[in-house]
């Protein structure tokens, strides 16, 4: 596609009023369902568009990437891994509502998108030991894309691969735990993904796996959240910041769907209301490792993480008081976004942080060529 077809696609999506290309994608059964001609081709319209933005040079480490705003790059890798659920939705349930050309094009499209998810990692380097799964939440949604690609075409490959990449993740966890998991927009992902997973995957064990996990994620993520702060308190967290306004950042898995779920957590969530004070957890995750603490009395808790230092959005240590997630107050352990070497020694209700000023493993291990200037003023 070219430059400019691209640009009058942009502009003409624009008037949608909404920048995300995901939400964009997500009008689209809407409409299709409406039941009406003009609906309908507003919907064709609003594809077409869309499909127009997909990256088609092959030689390009973005081929059958899509942006994930309307005027971006296209340089977010996960894109496809995002958009994949749609892409198959469109073709599963509403193809017949489109028109011959445009279902064609939506099957390349999705072709070419599923290419993109297979060769997600080729051209990034992590930290030492995490090979390829930086994110379990990205992980996740690559593994969900190979079934639902296996799913759609009948494709055997397609399902033996998202086998043995299910049973790499699940290795990882159950050795060492799980990346970023008190993030909690991340964990959301986790969740929702885990719980599609579920119903496509086509391997019982696998099934059982994924409950594991999901029931695994779910007990990290409520043993550390404060149930009247209703905040995550355990450092190591790559999105704290949003939760220095007021208001509940309470982990997605509490939104249960109902006796219909595959894997229950009416136990945990029950402890999780009902906990007694004072309450203290601990444990580690990721193959560096990191240890994470938390300590939490009825109007005050402290967390603290060792280690996990691969992102300078990372935090150490956390501290929140107050009653109630509208009352309270927190402070965040770098305070600011930093690449920081750290230790921390917690007891009880103190903790003592020491960091140093010397070159991460970020900027050592995971840059293809280590730009000594930088690496010196990231690290002052």
């Amino acid at each position: 596609m070219s430059d400019s077809s691209i640009a009058c696609a942009t502009r003409r999506l624009a008037a949608w009023g909404q920048g995300d290309v995901r939400r964009l994608f997500e009008s689209v059964p809407g409409l299709l369902e409406a039941g009406d001609d003009e609906a309908r081709a507003k919907a064709a319209t609003l594809l077409t568009d869309l499909l127009d933005l997909q990256i088609d040079d092959p030689s390009s480490v973005k081929h059958g990437q899509f942006p994930m705003q309307l005027g971006g790059s296209g340089g977010d890798l996960n894109c496809c891994l995002f958009l994949m659920p749609m892409l198959v939705r469109l073709l599963e349930k509403h193809a017949a509502a489109l028109d011959a050309p445009l279902r064609v094009r939506l099957d390349a499209a999705t072709r070419l998108a599923l290419l993109a998810a297979e060769r997600r990692w080729d051209e990034e380097i992590f930290d030492l030991s995490r090979d390829h799964k930086a994110y379990t939440n990205v992980f996740l949604l690559y593994i969900q894309a190979l079934l639902l690609g296996a799913r759609l075409y009948g494709d055997d490959r397609l399902q033996r691969a998202a086998e043995a990449q299910w049973r790499c993740r699940f290795n990882h966890i159950s050795y060492f735990g799980v990346d970023e998991f008190v993030s909690q927009d991340y964990n959301n992902v986790n969740e929702r993904t885990l719980r599609r997973m579920h119903g496509v995957a086509a391997n019982g064990q696998m099934r059982h796996e994924i409950a594991l996990v999901r029931h695994h994620l779910a007990a990290l993520q409520l043993a550390v959240t404060h149930p009247r702060l209703k905040v995550q308190v355990a450092g190591s967290a790559r999105d704290y910041r949003r939760a220095l306004a007021p208001g509940p950042r309470e982990p997605g898995c509490l939104a249960e769907p109902g006796n219909n779920d595959p894997c229950p957590l009416h136990e945990l969530i029950d402890a999780y209301h009902h906990r007694q004070f004072p309450y203290h957890v601990r444990g580690r995750a990721t193959p560096l490792p990191y240890h994470f603490q938390s300590w939490q009395q009825p109007t005050a808790a402290l967390g603290s993480m060792t280690g996990g230092n691969y992102f300078w959005q990372q935090l150490h240590c956390v501290v929140a008081v107050g009653h109630s997630e509208t009352q309270r107050d927190m402070l965040l352990v770098p305070g600011s976004y930093t690449i920081a070497n750290g230790l921390v020694r917690q007891d009880r209700g103190r903790a003592l942080c020491l960091f140093t000023r010397g070159p991460n493993t970020l900027l050592r291990t995971q840059r293809l060529t280590p730009d000594v200037a930088y690496m010196g003023s990231a690290s002052g």
